[in-house]
């Protein structure tokens, strides 16, 4: 719920801070470009993770499929206690299609 929300606006915020205000631009090009690379070479891109990071990174992947048109196998998130994290109103919705498994 409201909980959520405000935890997940926290963890951007922090994110905010630390890759722009820490000087970590440069690193965060970097790995930027070699998640390009890997695209490229048909590769992938997991994010892998616990608690309120996790759910960002799985945010953040369910949108390359509309955002950039990539298949949705591309970019995968593993979130750690899979939909129970998630903190989802309607629950496991793993048995609703392939696209909506969540891996703990």
């Amino acid at each position: 719920g409201d909980d959520l929300l405000l935890t997940v606006l926290h963890s951007y915020e922090s994110a905010y801070r630390h890759t722009y205000l820490n000087n970590t631009t440069r690193s965060m090009g970097r790995l930027v470009e070699r998640c390009g690379d890997s695209l490229r070479g048909g590769g992938h891109i997991y994010y892998v993770g616990t608690d309120t990071l996790a759910v960002m990174g799985f945010l953040d992947s369910s949108e390359m499929p509309d955002t950039y048109g990539t298949p949705h196998t591309e970019v995968r998130a593993f979130v750690k206690g899979g939909w129970a994290t998630m903190c989802n109103a309607d629950g496991d919705m793993t048995e609703r299609d392939p696209l909506f498994h969540v891996s703990p």
